[in-house]
């Protein structure tokens, strides 16, 4: 008979009478079998006239209400997808189904099976209302918190915790004293952000249960906080088993890669019975591990900054294989490592820049055939695909090398140098070739004409010097008015090059960032690289030995893996 009623309802909208009657007599003729007939588009629940119209005749028959709580007639979200149906054929359904669960209790006379078949079906219940109710959550807020049954109890802290998202209830929750209603309330909170969750979940630490501890750890790795780190590592090392496991099981549910050398020593040491638990954990971090490194690797570049107040510093540029950078990380998809010590203390501060930059470059003058494109205009052509349609640059070709004619500063193009919101004319200044006559006649004279220039720019203002290292090597005493000038126009100068030349001092004393380029090769990362930081990047202050060290940091997204090691 299902093939029938499969063609009653599709058919339904086209005679609607007929289809009805033909319905309603099926129905009245054998009830059950009418049911498990119509199970399989029970399950699908479809958006249509002739579904609605087999809801409502079931539910006059009341062959719904119970059964639609049945595990096994319906999974979860089938069960969730045909309350939803139903609530527009019976616009109180979702209160009769409240009713139904506050009832929800085993007969005192019923054997174990006939309870464990009531439990099931009275959590499925709570699963329906959490999703498809409002009203109904109002009535689980005020009643199910004392249901006989301890089951629906924890449950119904996890699920009216999610619905009311209401920090100030959590808090009053955790004088419970059932630790799975405490639990559960904790993880309510996760993925929330704000002070008040941060400080339950603090307050969780402390508590005797393993299951509310773990919660309130994994809460607070949610949002990014750093001592989350620590207090995994230091459930791993608990003198209790509970605890240890649930130690594991925070690893498995972080899926923080920084924990395969701690579990892989752990394999060995653990206790026959702890080792099934550090192997799944083990399984799922690698598993993990294989699925991100299939990706495209995420490039990093770490730039070390001056210590401060107790604190190493380091800024760092995270980008996509594109190039793009990548924004919004937690300080938890951060880890890092000094002499493979693991680093607890650490702090990771984002820094996005909205406002429009200024930017001018300073590069070598193109001296290969036009049909060939040179390494530094070859980086600059890439770096200008990310490039933000309010920032506005500006480039200037220099001759490598002063000659025997030496240039004054005060010789400048600075009056014809003009900056440009379009892409167009900046890749036209990029891939010209210039004859001598019209570039700079050395990189600091370019620098001489670029800064009087860059003044007048709006927004930040910086200068990119892509220094071939043929230049002449500037002393202290010509260097020292151009960075009087840098710092009276609140320009910072950066440089990107092969040696270590007197303008890495200009680019310090501006506060801004000399990277090594070790070949040609290198340069397109570096400065594409430099570029992201300027627009989106990070500040990590961390606590390591006190003697300088070399810095390995990892990253762990969505988008894939990267690492990148600052050079002490």
């Amino acid at each position: 008979m299902d093939s029938s009623l499969n063609r009653l309802i599709e058919g339904f909208p086209a005679n609607p009478v007929a289809s009805g009657k033909f319905l309603q007599r099926l129905l009245l003729d054998d009830p059950r079998q009418f049911f498990l007939d119509a199970l399989p588009v029970l399950r699908s629940a479809p958006d249509t006239p002739g579904f609605y119209y087999l809801l409502a005749l079931l539910h006059s028959q009341n062959l719904l209400l119970k059964r639609l709580c049945d595990p096994a007639l319906f999974t979860k979200q089938e069960s969730i997808s045909l309350a939803k149906r139903m609530s527009r054929v019976e616009p109180l359904f979702d209160m009769k189904l409240a009713k139904m669960l506050l009832a929800t209790e085993a007969e005192p006379g019923a054997d174990e099976a006939q309870q464990q078949a009531q439990n099931r079906a009275g959590m499925r219940l709570l699963e329906i209302m959490a999703e498809a109710s409002d009203r109904g959550r109002s009535l689980l807020l005020a009643q199910l918190l004392h249901h006989p049954n301890p089951q629906v109890r924890s449950k119904a802290a996890l699920l009216v915790g999610k619905s009311t998202k209401d920090p100030k209830w959590v808090s009053q929750r955790m004088n419970e004293s059932d630790s799975r209603i405490r639990a559960n309330a904790i993880e309510a909170l996760w993925g929330m952000e704000s002070e008040d969750c941060r400080q339950i979940f603090l307050d969780a630490l402390n508590d005797p249960a393993n299951r509310v501890v773990g919660n309130g750890v994994l809460g607070l790795y949610l949002l990014g906080a750093t001592e989350a780190i620590g207090s995994i590592l230091t459930m791993l090392a608990h003198s209790d088993d509970g605890f240890r496991r649930t130690g594991f099981w925070l690893v498995g549910e972080s899926g923080d890669l920084r924990f395969l050398p701690v579990l892989a020593r752990m394999i060995r040491e653990a206790t026959p019975a702890l080792r099934p638990f550090v192997f799944r954990a083990f399984a799922k971090l690698k598993q993990k591990r294989s699925a991100m490194a299939a990706l495209p690797a995420l490039r990093l570049q770490v730039m070390p900054r001056s210590p401060s107040e107790g604190w190493k510093q380091v800024e760092l540029a995270v980008l996509s294989s594109t190039g793009a950078p990548v924004s919004g990380l937690k300080a938890t998809q951060f880890a890092l490592w000094e002499k493979d010590t693991l680093i607890l203390e650490y702090n990771v501060r984002a820094v996005t820049q909205k406002e429009p930059l200024s930017i001018a470059f300073a590069m070598p003058r193109n001296t290969c055939a036009p049909e060939t494109q040179g390494p530094y205009e070859r980086a600059l052509v890439d770096c200008l695909e990310l490039k933000r349609k309010p920032d506005a640059w500006l480039v200037q070709q220099y001759c490598p090398s002063e000659g025997p004619e030496t240039a004054s500063l005060h010789e400048d193009f600075s009056s014809e140098l003009r900056f440009s919101l379009d892409d167009g004319p900046v890749r036209k200044e990029i891939q010209a070739r210039k004859s001598k006559v019209s570039a700079a006649r050395s990189l600091r004279c370019a620098i001489g004409s670029l800064i009087p220039a860059l003044s007048r720019g709006r927004g930040q203002r910086h200068l990119i010097l892509l220094d071939d290292g043929l230049s002449e090597n500037p002393d202290a005493g010509h260097l020292q008015p151009i960075v009087e000038a840098a710092k009276a126009a609140e320009i910072t100068i950066h440089g990107i090059s092969p040696s270590e030349t007197a303008f890495r001092d200009l680019c310090a004393q501006t506060e801004g960032k000399w990277l090594p380029a070790p070949s040609e090769e290198a340069l397109h990362e570096l400065l594409t690289g430099l570029y992201a930081s300027l627009m989106s990047g990070y500040q990590v202050r961390y606590r390591g030995d006190e003697a300088p060290a070399d810095l390995r940091v990892e990253v762990f997204t969505e988008q894939g893996l990267g690492e990148a090691t600052a050079r002490a």
